[in-house]
Protein backbone atom coordinates (compact mmCIF):
# COMPACT_ATOMS: atom_id res chain seq x y z
CA UNK A 1 0.00 0.00 0.00
CA UNK A 2 2.74 2.42 0.95
CA UNK A 3 4.64 1.61 -2.24
CA UNK A 4 1.57 2.43 -4.41
CA UNK A 5 1.11 5.74 -2.62
CA UNK A 6 4.76 6.72 -3.01
CA UNK A 7 4.66 5.83 -6.71
CA UNK A 8 1.54 7.93 -7.22
CA UNK A 9 3.11 10.95 -5.42
CA UNK A 10 6.21 10.65 -7.63
CA UNK A 11 4.12 10.76 -10.80
CA UNK A 12 2.27 13.79 -9.51
CA UNK A 13 5.59 15.57 -8.70
CA UNK A 14 6.90 14.81 -12.18
CA UNK A 15 3.79 16.35 -13.75
CA UNK A 16 4.08 19.49 -11.63
CA UNK A 17 7.74 19.92 -12.63
CA UNK A 18 6.83 19.69 -16.27
CA UNK A 19 4.10 22.30 -15.81
CA UNK A 20 6.50 24.63 -13.98
CA UNK A 21 9.11 24.30 -16.73
CA UNK A 22 6.51 25.08 -19.39
CA UNK A 23 5.30 28.09 -17.41
CA UNK A 24 8.85 29.41 -17.03
CA UNK A 25 9.39 28.97 -20.76
CA UNK A 26 6.30 30.97 -21.56
CA UNK A 27 7.42 33.75 -19.23
CA UNK A 28 10.88 33.84 -20.84
CA UNK A 29 9.36 34.07 -24.30
CA UNK A 30 7.17 36.97 -23.16
CA UNK A 31 10.14 38.73 -21.58
CA UNK A 32 12.18 38.26 -24.73
CA UNK A 33 9.39 39.76 -26.83
CA UNK A 34 9.20 42.74 -24.51
CA UNK A 35 12.99 43.25 -24.60
CA UNK A 36 13.05 43.04 -28.38
CA UNK A 37 10.22 45.57 -28.66
CA UNK A 38 11.93 47.91 -26.22
CA UNK A 39 15.25 47.53 -28.01
CA UNK A 40 13.66 48.40 -31.33
CA UNK A 41 11.97 51.44 -29.84
CA UNK A 42 15.27 52.50 -28.26
CA UNK A 43 17.02 52.09 -31.60
CA UNK A 44 14.43 54.33 -33.22
CA UNK A 45 14.76 56.87 -30.41
CA UNK A 46 18.56 56.83 -30.65
CA UNK A 47 18.39 57.42 -34.40
CA UNK A 48 15.98 60.26 -33.77
CA UNK A 49 18.30 61.83 -31.20
CA UNK A 50 21.22 61.59 -33.63
CA UNK A 51 19.22 63.35 -36.33
CA UNK A 52 18.19 65.98 -33.79
CA UNK A 53 21.81 66.67 -32.88
CA UNK A 54 22.93 66.59 -36.51
CA UNK A 55 20.24 69.07 -37.53
CA UNK A 56 21.67 71.55 -35.02
CA UNK A 57 25.18 70.93 -36.35
CA UNK A 58 23.92 71.67 -39.87
CA UNK A 59 22.19 74.87 -38.73
CA UNK A 60 25.36 76.10 -37.02
CA UNK A 61 27.37 75.39 -40.17
CA UNK A 62 24.80 77.37 -42.14
CA UNK A 63 25.14 80.36 -39.82
CA UNK A 64 28.95 80.28 -40.11
CA UNK A 65 28.74 80.27 -43.91
CA UNK A 66 26.14 83.05 -43.92
CA UNK A 67 28.42 85.29 -41.85
CA UNK A 68 31.28 84.72 -44.31
CA UNK A 69 29.02 85.78 -47.18
CA UNK A 70 27.88 88.88 -45.28
CA UNK A 71 31.50 89.87 -44.61
CA UNK A 72 31.92 90.10 -48.38
CA UNK A 73 28.52 91.64 -49.07
CA UNK A 74 26.52 92.79 -46.07
CA UNK A 75 23.57 93.66 -48.32
CA UNK A 76 23.21 90.04 -49.48
CA UNK A 77 19.68 88.61 -49.12
CA UNK A 78 17.89 85.46 -50.23
CA UNK A 79 14.97 87.56 -51.45
CA UNK A 80 12.14 86.66 -49.05
CA UNK A 81 10.14 89.29 -47.19
CA UNK A 82 9.33 88.44 -43.60
CA UNK A 83 6.11 89.96 -42.22
CA UNK A 84 7.15 92.62 -39.73
CA UNK A 85 4.59 91.31 -37.26
CA UNK A 86 6.38 87.95 -37.36
CA UNK A 87 9.77 89.34 -36.33
CA UNK A 88 10.38 88.64 -32.67
CA UNK A 89 7.26 86.50 -32.35
CA UNK A 90 6.70 82.78 -31.91
CA UNK A 91 5.81 82.63 -35.61
CA UNK A 92 9.41 83.19 -36.69
CA UNK A 93 10.27 79.51 -36.62
CA UNK A 94 7.28 78.51 -38.73
CA UNK A 95 8.03 81.27 -41.24
CA UNK A 96 11.76 80.41 -41.44
CA UNK A 97 11.12 76.68 -41.97
CA UNK A 98 8.50 77.42 -44.62
CA UNK A 99 10.92 79.75 -46.42
CA UNK A 100 13.71 77.16 -46.24
CA UNK A 101 11.38 74.41 -47.47
CA UNK A 102 10.45 76.59 -50.43
CA UNK A 103 14.05 77.38 -51.37
CA UNK A 104 15.41 76.00 -54.61
CA UNK A 105 17.37 72.77 -54.51
CA UNK A 106 20.46 74.76 -55.53
CA UNK A 107 20.23 76.67 -52.23
CA UNK A 108 20.36 73.49 -50.13
CA UNK A 109 23.87 72.78 -48.86
CA UNK A 110 24.68 69.16 -48.01
CA UNK A 111 26.96 68.06 -45.18
CA UNK A 112 27.91 64.67 -43.82
CA UNK A 113 25.49 65.22 -40.94
CA UNK A 114 22.60 66.69 -42.92
CA UNK A 115 21.62 69.75 -44.94
CA UNK A 116 21.03 73.44 -44.33
CA UNK A 117 19.34 76.42 -45.97
CA UNK A 118 20.16 80.05 -45.14
CA UNK A 119 17.32 82.57 -45.15
CA UNK A 120 18.22 86.29 -45.13
CA UNK A 121 15.05 88.34 -45.63
CA UNK A 122 15.29 91.39 -47.88
CA UNK A 123 13.58 93.60 -45.31
CA UNK A 124 15.62 92.67 -42.23
CA UNK A 125 19.22 92.09 -41.13
CA UNK A 126 18.13 88.92 -39.30
CA UNK A 127 19.64 85.65 -40.54
CA UNK A 128 17.90 82.28 -40.18
CA UNK A 129 19.94 79.09 -40.57
CA UNK A 130 17.65 76.05 -40.94
CA UNK A 131 19.32 72.67 -40.41
CA UNK A 132 17.84 69.33 -41.52
CA UNK A 133 18.80 65.75 -40.74
CA UNK A 134 19.06 63.42 -42.50
CA UNK A 135 17.84 65.60 -45.42
CA UNK A 136 15.29 68.28 -46.15
CA UNK A 137 13.17 65.81 -48.14
CA UNK A 138 13.20 62.99 -45.57
CA UNK A 139 9.89 61.92 -44.06
CA UNK A 140 11.55 61.41 -40.67
CA UNK A 141 13.60 64.61 -40.81
CA UNK A 142 14.48 66.62 -37.73
CA UNK A 143 14.62 70.41 -38.11
CA UNK A 144 16.56 72.96 -36.04
CA UNK A 145 16.49 76.73 -36.61
CA UNK A 146 19.04 79.29 -35.47
CA UNK A 147 18.12 82.98 -35.53
CA UNK A 148 20.92 85.58 -35.50
CA UNK A 149 20.64 89.36 -35.27
CA UNK A 150 23.46 90.82 -37.35
CA UNK A 151 24.75 94.38 -37.70
CA UNK A 152 27.15 95.78 -40.27
CA UNK A 153 30.04 97.52 -38.53
CA UNK A 154 32.98 99.42 -40.02
CA UNK A 155 36.40 98.02 -39.20
CA UNK A 156 39.94 99.37 -39.32
CA UNK A 157 41.78 98.06 -42.34
CA UNK A 158 45.01 96.09 -41.92
CA UNK A 159 47.16 95.66 -45.02
CA UNK A 160 48.05 91.98 -45.38
CA UNK A 161 49.30 92.05 -48.98
CA UNK A 162 52.60 93.35 -50.29
CA UNK A 163 50.73 94.77 -53.29
CA UNK A 164 46.95 95.21 -53.27
CA UNK A 165 45.02 96.81 -56.13
CA UNK A 166 41.30 97.50 -56.30
CA UNK A 167 41.06 97.08 -60.08
CA UNK A 168 43.43 96.06 -62.89
CA UNK A 169 47.16 95.53 -62.38
CA UNK A 170 50.07 95.19 -64.78
CA UNK A 171 53.21 93.44 -63.51
CA UNK A 172 56.20 93.80 -65.79
CA UNK A 173 59.77 94.86 -66.32
CA UNK A 174 61.61 92.80 -63.74
CA UNK A 175 59.36 93.68 -60.80
CA UNK A 176 60.26 91.83 -57.59
CA UNK A 177 57.78 91.43 -54.74
CA UNK A 178 60.02 90.23 -51.92
CA UNK A 179 59.22 88.72 -48.51
CA UNK A 180 62.14 89.88 -46.40
CA UNK A 181 61.27 87.24 -43.78
CA UNK A 182 61.71 84.42 -46.35
CA UNK A 183 58.23 83.06 -45.60
CA UNK A 184 56.80 83.46 -49.11
CA UNK A 185 54.18 85.74 -47.60
CA UNK A 186 54.52 88.74 -49.95
CA UNK A 187 51.12 88.27 -51.59
CA UNK A 188 49.79 90.23 -54.55
CA UNK A 189 46.09 90.62 -55.33
CA UNK A 190 44.04 92.60 -57.84
CA UNK A 191 40.27 92.93 -57.74
CA UNK A 192 40.47 93.30 -61.52
CA UNK A 193 42.64 91.58 -64.10
CA UNK A 194 46.34 90.82 -63.72
CA UNK A 195 48.52 91.05 -66.80
CA UNK A 196 52.23 90.34 -66.99
CA UNK A 197 54.77 91.39 -69.58
CA UNK A 198 58.40 90.47 -69.22
CA UNK A 199 59.72 88.92 -66.05
CA UNK A 200 58.43 89.44 -62.54
CA UNK A 201 58.84 87.62 -59.23
CA UNK A 202 56.25 87.29 -56.50
CA UNK A 203 57.40 85.64 -53.26
CA UNK A 204 53.87 84.84 -52.19
CA UNK A 205 50.47 84.11 -53.70
CA UNK A 206 49.40 85.97 -56.82
CA UNK A 207 45.60 86.14 -57.11
CA UNK A 208 43.03 87.98 -59.15
CA UNK A 209 39.27 88.38 -58.95
CA UNK A 210 39.09 88.09 -62.75
CA UNK A 211 42.18 86.44 -64.27
CA UNK A 212 42.55 82.66 -64.07
CA UNK A 213 45.48 81.17 -62.14
CA UNK A 214 45.82 77.53 -61.16
CA UNK A 215 46.05 76.59 -57.51
CA UNK A 216 49.39 75.54 -56.04
CA UNK A 217 50.28 73.71 -52.88
CA UNK A 218 50.44 77.03 -51.02
CA UNK A 219 48.09 79.28 -52.97
CA UNK A 220 44.40 79.22 -53.91
CA UNK A 221 43.20 79.33 -57.53
CA UNK A 222 41.94 82.42 -59.29
CA UNK A 223 39.49 83.92 -59.97
CA UNK A 224 39.51 84.49 -56.20
CA UNK A 225 36.97 86.42 -54.11
CA UNK A 226 37.47 90.20 -54.24
CA UNK A 227 39.52 91.51 -51.34
CA UNK A 228 38.24 94.37 -49.18
CA UNK A 229 40.02 97.66 -49.76
CA UNK A 230 40.79 100.56 -47.44
CA UNK A 231 38.93 103.82 -47.93
CA UNK A 232 42.02 106.00 -48.35
CA UNK A 233 40.94 109.33 -46.86
CA UNK A 234 43.83 111.72 -46.10
CA UNK A 235 41.68 113.79 -43.75
CA UNK A 236 41.74 110.90 -41.25
CA UNK A 237 45.45 111.62 -40.77
CA UNK A 238 45.19 115.40 -40.50
CA UNK A 239 45.75 115.30 -36.73
CA UNK A 240 49.33 114.11 -37.35
CA UNK A 241 50.17 117.05 -39.66
CA UNK A 242 52.93 119.38 -38.50
CA UNK A 243 52.95 121.48 -41.66
CA UNK A 244 49.99 122.27 -43.89
CA UNK A 245 50.49 123.45 -47.47
CA UNK A 246 47.39 125.29 -48.68
CA UNK A 247 46.32 126.28 -52.19
CA UNK A 248 47.07 129.93 -51.37
CA UNK A 249 50.71 128.73 -51.55
CA UNK A 250 51.34 129.44 -47.86
CA UNK A 251 52.62 126.97 -45.25
CA UNK A 252 50.82 126.89 -41.92
CA UNK A 253 51.15 125.11 -38.59
CA UNK A 254 49.20 121.89 -38.52
CA UNK A 255 47.49 120.25 -35.53
CA UNK A 256 50.75 118.57 -34.47
CA UNK A 257 52.98 121.67 -34.79
CA UNK A 258 54.79 122.20 -31.50
CA UNK A 259 54.56 126.01 -31.41
CA UNK A 260 51.71 127.11 -33.67
CA UNK A 261 49.14 124.30 -33.97
CA UNK A 262 45.97 124.60 -36.02
CA UNK A 263 43.26 125.58 -33.48
CA UNK A 264 40.17 124.21 -35.24
CA UNK A 265 41.59 121.01 -36.81
CA UNK A 266 40.20 122.00 -40.23
CA UNK A 267 42.80 122.25 -43.01
CA UNK A 268 43.21 125.65 -44.64
CA UNK A 269 40.21 127.18 -42.90
CA UNK A 270 41.94 130.55 -42.43
CA UNK A 271 42.55 130.10 -38.69
CA UNK A 272 46.07 128.69 -39.08
CA UNK A 273 49.30 130.61 -38.55
CA UNK A 274 52.02 130.88 -41.21
CA UNK A 275 55.19 129.07 -40.19
CA UNK A 276 58.66 129.01 -41.78
CA UNK A 277 59.85 125.86 -43.55
CA UNK A 278 63.19 126.01 -45.31
CA UNK A 279 63.59 124.44 -48.74
CA UNK A 280 59.92 124.01 -49.69
CA UNK A 281 58.62 125.85 -52.74
CA UNK A 282 55.39 125.94 -54.75
CA UNK A 283 54.27 126.69 -58.27
CA UNK A 284 50.86 127.06 -59.88
CA UNK A 285 49.93 125.71 -63.29
CA UNK A 286 46.47 125.24 -64.78
CA UNK A 287 44.76 126.07 -61.52
CA UNK A 288 46.77 123.47 -59.58
CA UNK A 289 49.42 124.10 -56.95
CA UNK A 290 52.48 121.84 -56.94
CA UNK A 291 54.81 121.64 -53.94
CA UNK A 292 58.45 120.52 -53.94
CA UNK A 293 61.13 120.01 -51.33
CA UNK A 294 64.52 121.11 -52.62
CA UNK A 295 68.01 120.14 -51.40
CA UNK A 296 67.70 122.54 -48.46
CA UNK A 297 64.54 120.82 -47.22
CA UNK A 298 66.08 118.79 -44.40
CA UNK A 299 63.41 119.33 -41.74
CA UNK A 300 61.66 116.09 -40.81
CA UNK A 301 57.91 116.13 -40.36
CA UNK A 302 54.42 115.16 -41.43
CA UNK A 303 53.45 117.31 -44.41
CA UNK A 304 49.80 117.73 -45.39
CA UNK A 305 49.14 119.13 -48.86
CA UNK A 306 45.59 120.42 -49.18
CA UNK A 307 44.10 120.68 -52.68
CA UNK A 308 47.48 120.39 -54.36
CA UNK A 309 50.13 117.94 -55.54
CA UNK A 310 53.64 116.98 -54.54
CA UNK A 311 56.22 116.87 -57.34
CA UNK A 312 59.94 116.29 -56.81
CA UNK A 313 62.52 114.53 -54.67
CA UNK A 314 62.49 113.81 -50.96
CA UNK A 315 65.82 113.30 -49.29
CA UNK A 316 68.89 112.39 -51.27
CA UNK A 317 71.82 110.00 -51.51
CA UNK A 318 73.51 111.95 -48.75
CA UNK A 319 70.48 112.49 -46.49
CA UNK A 320 67.67 110.17 -45.58
CA UNK A 321 64.66 112.31 -44.69
CA UNK A 322 62.07 111.25 -42.08
CA UNK A 323 58.89 112.52 -43.65
CA UNK A 324 55.33 111.40 -44.25
CA UNK A 325 53.56 113.17 -47.12
CA UNK A 326 49.75 113.32 -47.20
CA UNK A 327 48.10 114.80 -50.30
CA UNK A 328 44.41 115.64 -50.25
CA UNK A 329 41.89 116.75 -52.85
CA UNK A 330 39.32 118.86 -51.08
CA UNK A 331 36.95 118.81 -54.04
CA UNK A 332 36.21 115.12 -53.61
CA UNK A 333 36.61 112.11 -55.88
CA UNK A 334 37.40 112.41 -59.58
CA UNK A 335 36.89 116.16 -59.87
CA UNK A 336 38.90 118.24 -62.32
CA UNK A 337 41.52 119.64 -61.91
CA UNK A 338 43.32 116.59 -60.57
CA UNK A 339 44.88 117.16 -57.14
CA UNK A 340 45.93 115.02 -54.19
CA UNK A 341 48.72 113.36 -56.24
CA UNK A 342 52.25 112.46 -55.17
CA UNK A 343 54.84 112.28 -57.97
CA UNK A 344 58.24 111.30 -56.65
CA UNK A 345 61.41 111.95 -58.62
CA UNK A 346 64.74 110.24 -58.06
CA UNK A 347 67.09 109.85 -56.53
CA UNK A 348 65.13 110.09 -53.27
CA UNK A 349 65.67 108.56 -49.85
CA UNK A 350 62.83 108.91 -47.37
CA UNK A 351 61.27 106.91 -44.52
CA UNK A 352 57.99 107.33 -42.68
CA UNK A 353 57.97 109.89 -39.89
CA UNK A 354 58.42 108.47 -36.35
CA UNK A 355 55.16 110.02 -35.11
CA UNK A 356 53.16 107.80 -37.47
CA UNK A 357 55.22 104.77 -36.52
CA UNK A 358 54.73 105.47 -32.82
CA UNK A 359 50.96 105.48 -33.41
CA UNK A 360 51.21 102.07 -35.07
CA UNK A 361 50.88 103.36 -38.64
CA UNK A 362 54.04 102.90 -40.69
CA UNK A 363 52.72 105.16 -43.47
CA UNK A 364 54.98 107.03 -45.89
CA UNK A 365 52.73 108.35 -48.67
CA UNK A 366 48.95 108.76 -48.55
CA UNK A 367 47.34 110.27 -51.63
CA UNK A 368 43.73 111.01 -52.44
CA UNK A 369 44.79 110.89 -56.08
CA UNK A 370 47.64 108.90 -57.62
CA UNK A 371 51.16 107.96 -56.53
CA UNK A 372 53.76 107.95 -59.31
CA UNK A 373 57.46 107.11 -59.22
CA UNK A 374 59.46 108.59 -62.09
CA UNK A 375 63.00 107.86 -60.92
CA UNK A 376 65.00 105.67 -58.60
CA UNK A 377 64.05 106.04 -54.97
CA UNK A 378 64.62 104.33 -51.64
CA UNK A 379 61.52 104.61 -49.51
CA UNK A 380 60.47 103.07 -46.21
CA UNK A 381 56.83 102.79 -45.17
CA UNK A 382 53.49 101.91 -46.68
CA UNK A 383 52.29 103.70 -49.81
CA UNK A 384 48.53 104.16 -50.30
CA UNK A 385 46.60 105.84 -53.09
CA UNK A 386 42.87 106.43 -53.33
CA UNK A 387 43.25 106.06 -57.09
CA UNK A 388 46.15 104.39 -58.99
CA UNK A 389 49.86 103.74 -58.47
CA UNK A 390 52.64 103.74 -61.08
CA UNK A 391 55.61 102.06 -59.43
CA UNK A 392 58.71 102.18 -61.62
CA UNK A 393 62.13 103.70 -62.14
CA UNK A 394 64.09 101.19 -60.11
CA UNK A 395 62.24 102.13 -56.94
CA UNK A 396 62.90 100.08 -53.82
CA UNK A 397 60.48 100.27 -50.93
CA UNK A 398 59.99 98.62 -47.55
CA UNK A 399 56.31 98.31 -46.77
CA UNK A 400 53.04 97.55 -48.52
CA UNK A 401 51.77 99.28 -51.66
CA UNK A 402 48.00 99.76 -52.03
CA UNK A 403 45.97 101.33 -54.84
CA UNK A 404 42.31 101.59 -53.85
CA UNK A 405 41.26 102.39 -57.45
CA UNK A 406 38.16 104.18 -56.21
CA UNK A 407 38.08 106.22 -59.43
CA UNK A 408 40.32 107.67 -62.12
CA UNK A 409 40.33 111.44 -62.37
CA UNK A 410 40.55 112.75 -65.91
CA UNK A 411 43.98 114.30 -66.43
CA UNK A 412 45.53 112.56 -63.42
CA UNK A 413 49.10 111.24 -63.82
CA UNK A 414 48.18 107.51 -63.66
CA UNK A 415 45.27 105.70 -65.32
CA UNK A 416 46.12 102.06 -64.42
CA UNK A 417 48.19 100.58 -61.64
CA UNK A 418 51.48 99.20 -62.94
CA UNK A 419 54.87 98.08 -61.65
CA UNK A 420 57.86 98.03 -63.97
CA UNK A 421 61.47 99.15 -64.38
CA UNK A 422 63.15 96.67 -62.02
CA UNK A 423 61.25 98.04 -59.05
CA UNK A 424 61.27 96.12 -55.76
CA UNK A 425 58.64 95.97 -53.02
CA UNK A 426 60.00 94.51 -49.80
CA UNK A 427 57.29 93.29 -47.43
CA UNK A 428 57.78 92.16 -43.85
CA UNK A 429 54.26 91.64 -42.58
CA UNK A 430 50.85 93.24 -41.99
CA UNK A 431 50.59 97.00 -41.54
CA UNK A 432 47.87 98.76 -39.55
CA UNK A 433 46.01 101.74 -40.97
CA UNK A 434 43.52 104.21 -39.48
CA UNK A 435 41.23 103.79 -42.49
CA UNK A 436 37.93 101.96 -42.59
CA UNK A 437 37.54 99.03 -44.95
CA UNK A 438 35.19 99.60 -47.88
CA UNK A 439 33.00 96.75 -46.61
CA UNK A 440 31.00 96.38 -43.45
CA UNK A 441 31.88 93.46 -41.22
CA UNK A 442 29.02 91.22 -40.09
CA UNK A 443 28.82 91.37 -36.31
CA UNK A 444 26.46 89.02 -34.46
CA UNK A 445 24.79 90.93 -31.64
CA UNK A 446 22.66 88.00 -30.49
CA UNK A 447 21.61 84.51 -31.56
CA UNK A 448 19.50 81.70 -30.23
CA UNK A 449 17.62 78.61 -31.35
CA UNK A 450 13.97 79.02 -32.23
Amino acid sequence: MMLRLRHRFRREEDGAAIAIVMLVGVVLVLLSSIMIARGYRQLVNTAGDTHWDNALFAAEAGLDDALLVLDYDFDYTTGETVPLATLGSEGERVWAVAAADAALASEVVSLTEGEYVVVRPANSTVVFAVGYSPTRASDDRRVRVIRASVEGTPWDFTIEHALLVGDDLELSGGTIINDINDNDGAAVHANGTVTGTGSYTVEGCLTSAVTTFSATAQCPPSPAPPEPMPVVDPLVLYGFAEYVMCDDRQIYGGPAHLLLPDPDLVPCSGNETVVPLVGWTSSATGGKVAWSAGPAAVTPGVFYIDNGNYVGKLGSNSLQLEATVIAASTGGDCLIPSTGNIMLDGPSDVVAHPSLRAAGYDLLFVAQGDVQFSGSAIVGGAILAHEQIDYRGGAGSWGAVVAEEACDTSGSPVSQSVTTGNSVINFDGPINTPFDANRLRAEVIGWYEL
